[in-house]
């Protein structure tokens, strides 16, 4: 397969209808977090916090799955998301390393 050929074939791939600019999104799903944390340290009887606070989940997990459709590297796309995780866990838990 030549050089002209590959290129056409990678192109045609099926990508994502989206704008890759997702730093806005990540910007909402932030405030909604900080939203949610500020309810439940000094509003804890204000459940209207918690509410905005939930859309912040599924605003990442899109955010993730854009990062991985568009990633050259899908294991270490998917390495650095588990370290992430897992240093997360453990400094959340409390767990001596």
């Amino acid at each position: 397969m030549d050089a002209e050929t590959q290129t056409q074939a990678q192109t045609s791939a099926p990508r994502l209808k989206t704008n890759l600019d997702t730093n806005f999104l990540k910007l909402v799903a932030i405030l909604c977090m900080v939203v949610d944390h500020v309810g439940t340290v000094f509003f804890p009887g204000y459940p209207a916090f918690r509410w905005v606070g939930r859309l912040a989940f599924p605003i990442f997990c899109y955010c993730l799955t854009v990062g991985l459709m568009y990633t050259h590297d899908i294991r270490r796309y998917l390495g650095r998301l588990w370290n992430c995780i897992f240093s997360n866990v453990m400094v959340g838990s409390g767990e001596k390393l």
